[in-house]
Formats: structure tokens, sequence, C-alpha cells
């Protein structure tokens, strides 16, 4: 009896840890941890927003006064929802979803009057490049609304869709707030929380002759664009052009564009009639400085055209560019009118070629036009196809992969150029 003791503590002392180990072990295990998400079958559940309430103070673009950061295009071509809080449905509204919010100065005080708009995001369509080249009001609000006396708002939709949206904030008195990447669930309202307002910087400078600092450029016109086609496409489309961020010079050639984006780079683009255009790229914004942009134009010139069908029928709302030869002269870019008679303003000496697209038909293209020439184009009728994909149970399936081939019937001969 007197050896056993000794060896049994031994063993107890050896055991102890390898049960503490495996104690430790089934906890671990055990113990709920963090989940990751799943996607869900059910269509309305895909990035569904059931987060926090977020806060944005980033400025967008604004005719009177307000700008778009540059944007950024995922990897995959696709855009993540932002997720929101849900919420009850306003009094206000009649729709059964869409998104509420409070609109506020940068000391927290209610704005009315302020004008929002629901847009269909770009990112819904990862080819939609093509089409917002060929028109102008692809991207225009789907609803609208204005905030409140106490600068709440609720915009909603009759019917829920699987699309992402973008919500637009415009002021006469602030930079424009653009939110990105909103969803939708059917019969669900979503609050976006406080939405901050910033009055923006000024971009002021003056238009003179080319080799003449002296002589003002009168009836010149300044253009702002962040450098995003979709969101420039999107202030573009606002009712009235009012997203655009324009601003026109006095009789002394002087100009000031005030709300514009705090803090970014933009592209600052000024043309006058009998003047070339001139653009300046990567200007730089600071919130704590006005921005001084000066042009010097040079003579330019006018191209007139007409496009119409193969038939002779005019084409309406047809984008025309002109693209001069040399590499660092602008693209210049007009739209036809319901005669399909078009003008492209503040082209330089020199060959261009204008090409023509439109919805409907197959692009078209003259080389070596020079400024001056009556330019006439003819456009041929372009077939499409529209395809939607769904599984057997009627999801909607948003990546797959399309072939797409030639048939001819049996006996057909086919022409000997295919």
């Amino acid at each position: 009896m007197a050896n056993t003791a000794p060896t049994e503590s031994k063993r107890a002392r050896w055991l102890l840890p390898v049960l503490a180990l495996c104690i430790a072990a089934i906890a671990a295990y055990a113990w709920p941890g963090q989940q990751t998400a799943t996607p869900s079958d059910n269509p309305g559940d895909a990035g569904a927003n059931s987060g926090t309430p977020t806060t944005s103070s980033d400025p967008g673009s604004r005719a009177n006064g307000g700008g778009l950061a540059p944007e950024t295009v995922p990897a995959n071509g696709r855009s993540e929802a932002v997720n929101l809080t849900r919420t009850n449905a306003p009094d206000s509204s009649n729709e059964p979803q869409g998104l509420r919010g409070l609109v506020v100065d940068q000391r927290t005080r209610p704005i009315p009057g302020v004008s929002v708009y629901l847009v269909e995001s770009a990112s819904n369509d990862p080819l939609l490049f093509p089409k917002v080249q060929q028109q102008r009001h692809l991207l225009a609000p789907i609803a609208s609304t204005k905030t409140a006396a106490d600068g709440t708002f609720a915009v909603g939709l009759a019917v829920a869709q699987q699309k992402i949206y973008d919500v637009f904030l415009l002021s006469d008195h602030h930079a424009t707030v653009r939110r990105t990447n909103l969803r939708l669930l059917p019969d669900t309202w979503h609050d976006m929380g406080m939405l901050m307002l910033e009055t923006g910087i000024t971009i002021r400078g003056r238009v003179t002759v080319a080799g003449q600092p002296g002589m003002p450029v009168p009836q010149a016109v300044v253009t702002v664009a962040s450098g995003g086609v979709f969101a420039d496409a999107a202030m573009r489309a606002l009712p009235g052009e009012q997203g655009a961020l324009i601003a026109h010079a006095n009789t002394f050639g002087e100009y000031e564009l005030q709300h514009a984006p705090s803090r970014g780079i933009v592209r600052v683009s000024a043309i006058a009639p009998g003047f070339a255009q001139v653009v300046k790229q990567d200007v730089e914004l600071k919130v704590d400085a006005p921005a001084t942009v000066n042009f010097e134009l040079p003579p330019g010139k006018t191209l007139s055209g007409d496009v119409r069908t193969t038939t002779g029928l005019a084409i309406t709302n047809a984008r025309i560019e002109a693209l001069p030869k040399k590499a660092d002269l602008p693209i210049l870019i007009a739209f036809s009118d319901e005669h399909g008679a078009f003008l492209v303003r503040g082209m330089r000496a020199g060959p261009h070629t204008i090409r023509a697209t439109a919805k409907g038909f197959a692009k078209t293209e003259q080389a070596d036009i020079q400024a001056g020439q009556l330019v006439l184009l003819t456009m041929a009728p372009q077939n499409r196809i529209h395809v939607i994909a769904r599984t057997p149970t009627g999801r909607l399936l948003r990546n797959y992969r399309l072939g797409l081939r030639r048939f001819f019937p049996k006996n057909h001969k086919a022409p000997l150029d295919e």
C-alpha cells in the first residue's frame, strides 16, 4: 500500500491535462460561433437589406452644384447591394415597397424641397455601355419625390424587381449626393438613415481667345464631368438635364460654378460659338479652397449633316461622334433632331472620322471628313434578340453563357460570302 499511492498520484497528474484538453475541444466544437451567410433559394432573399441605418455624406454631381466621384467597377462586373434597415410603410405613399430617409445639412438641420430621384443602376447590365452611348436618356429616373418640411422623403415602386438602384439627391444650394447599389424587397420599405448634403466648393475662371489673354470669349459654356460614363449619363438623364454641371461665361469671359463637389478628380471643358472645344483633364477639387480653371480657346469650325435609314427616313436621337486623327484632341458628340439633322460644334482643322450609332441600327461611319463639310450618313436596320434565362422554378439567372448560331432551312443555298 505504501508503494501504490505514489503511482496513482503520478497517473492522476498525467490524466488531468489530457482530460482538460478533451473538455476544451468539446466546448469549442459545441459553442455557437459566427455563422457564414449562404445564398437563399428564394429570389426575393438575394441581397436582402437587413443591416443597420447608414449615413452618407459622399458628394454627387449637379448642374447648379454637385459632382460625382469617378466610378469603380468590380472585377466581376457585379455590385453587391447595400444593407438597409427595414421600416414600416410611410403614410404618404401608396406603394408597397420603397426607400425612405432624412436629408440634413452639415449642421444636421433638415432640408426641405430636395429632389429625390430613383434610377436603375447600370450594374444591372454589365453590357449597358453601348446602349448608354446610343441613348442619352436611357438611365432616366423611374420614380421621384421631394423632401418634406422636416427633411424626410419616401420614394416607392409599384412593382419590386430583382434590380439594383441608385438614389440622387439634388439641391440648388448643395452638392448632389448619389447613393448606389440599393435593392428593394417586395412589400418592404427600407430606411436609408440620415443623408447629409454638403455645400460644396466653387469652380471659377476665365475663358479667353488663344494667344490673346486679354480678349474674352463671350457665350462660352463650361461643363464639369466626373469621367464616369454611367454617372454622367444618369445625371444628364434627370428631368430638364438639371443634373448637368454647367456654367455660362459673361461678357468678360468670366464664369463661376457653385456647389461643385468638395473633393475628387473631374474633367472640365469649355466651348463657344466659333471656337474649338478645350478639355482640362484630371482637375483636382479640394474642400478647403475654390478651384480656378482658365481656358484659352482656339478658332473652331462646325460640321453639319443628316442621318437617315436606307429608305430615306430620318433617324431621331442618333449619336454622332467626331473623332479627330490627332490623339490629343477631344472627341466631339452631337445628337440628331427629329428631322435627322445634326450639328457638331467646336471642331478643329484636320481630318475626322464621323461615326453614328442609334438604337435599332447598325453603326456607320465615314473617314477623312473635314470640318465645314456636309455629311450624309445612312444607317441600316439591325435585328436584336432579347433573352431572359430562368431556372425551372422561375428564379432569374444573372450569370449564364449564351451561344448564337446561324440557321438555314433544309435545301437552303447560302450566299457565297457566308
